[in-house]
């Protein structure tokens, strides 16, 4: 693949070639020689508007390479858009590798410039290449697990950057004590839940026997793990209600966020969605779980009160999930048009 020094590359031709097998699924070391290798492809397009153009190692959904040729005015939206037509895509996200971190769409293309990137789709959950390397395993409970143990590392990562990003710059920016309690005082409990969670899941994994190995005792033994997470049901009405109040009345603490959200990271109020939406992922995979679990397993019981749960939790909130979801795609829309209000009411879901 690599282009002779005296042609320049094309990335239209560029051949595909999958290397899910040789190389951990996100977790790309981010080398010396990696970031060589990008420095010479761009070198090698320099006779030919050197300032405009750059390429981008990208990793597609079915987990081939390909390299993508983009412009300096480009956003990353614009970057991968052909793909996403391509692999007809209709709810995706483009995570900066190796930091696993989900880009902001409408972030220049600039900000991915020396990075690798991976274009996952949303609707399976996993990246298609993280899925061969998980459909690989024959045992269909160890391929439960790891998704489990997937979405809780991607939780993780989505809960240190809420505080890393938000909660922590907004304390020492000076928000009131009463505030800081209302937005991320719910999320500690989680964050510590979570912690532990990941910690009993490795261990599960790494002495993984599937005829005793238990993951339902994990969820009775983190017993406030349902009533926590009821809890923030709750609570999030009130961070709904606070964060459009601040939006419709604080003009200097909107200013902060969205300074401090930059081109590359999540809104803060995906973020603050997310422990909603990762029970919904504790139903379908502990569901799943529980149908690949033999009647007579000793983690049986367990498994399905813990599955039967998470379920009760979301059948009883289904709307109001729906509803949370649709304000914030509402608010990220509007977000993008800061001088026009596009009179969207939080009634009218948006497609």
């Amino acid at each position: 693949m690599a282009a002779s020094p005296y042609t320049k590359p094309n990335a239209d031709k560029v051949r595909k070639r999958s290397f899910s097998g040789g190389l951990p699924a996100l977790n790309r070391s981010g080398s010396m020689a990696d970031k060589t290798l990008l420095g010479v492809l761009n070198i090698l397009r320099m006779d030919d508007e050197p300032t405009n153009t750059f390429l981008v190692r990208t990793i597609l959904p079915d987990g081939d390479l390909r390299l993508v040729s983009a412009n300096r005015n480009m956003t990353i939206r614009d970057l991968v858009a052909e793909i996403v037509q391509e692999f007809h895509l209709e709810n995706y996200q483009v995570r900066e590798l190796p930091g696993k971190t989900i880009t902001n769409l409408d972030a220049k293309a600039t900000c991915v410039e020396y990075s690798e990137i991976a274009i996952e789709d949303v609707e399976r959950k996993l990246s298609n290449f993280e899925l061969d390397n998980i459909h690989s395993i024959k045992d269909s409970r160890l391929r439960c697990v790891k998704e489990l143990q997937h979405e809780e590392q991607t939780f993780f990562s989505e809960l240190k950057s809420l505080f890393e990003v938000y909660a922590d710059p907004l304390r020492k920016w000076g928000l009131p004590r009463a505030d800081y309690k209302v937005l991320f005082e719910p999320l500690e409990t989680i964050c510590n839940l979570n912690v532990r969670m990941n910690s009993l899941l490795d261990e599960a994994v790494k002495c993984w026997d599937t005829s005793k190995t238990l993951i339902g005792r994990i969820f009775t033994d983190l017993d406030i793990l349902w009533s926590t997470y009821e809890d923030y049901f709750q609570s999030f009405r009130g961070i709904r209600t606070y964060l459009r109040q601040k939006r419709d009345f604080d003009a200097d603490f909107q200013s902060f966020v969205n300074m401090q959200r930059g081109s590359r990271h999540q809104h803060l109020e995906v973020l603050l969605l997310r422990p909603i939406q990762h029970v919904t992922d504790y139903d379908r995979i502990l569901s799943n779980l529980l149908d690949k679990t033999p009647p007579d397993h000793p983690d049986r019981e367990d498994l399905e009160h813990a599955a039967t749960n998470f379920r009760r939790i979301v059948r009883e909130r289904e709307e109001e999930i729906v509803t949370f979801e649709n304000e914030v795609r509402i608010n990220q829309v509007q977000d993008k048009f800061p001088h026009d209000n596009l009179a969207i009411t939080e009634g009218e879901a948006l497609p």
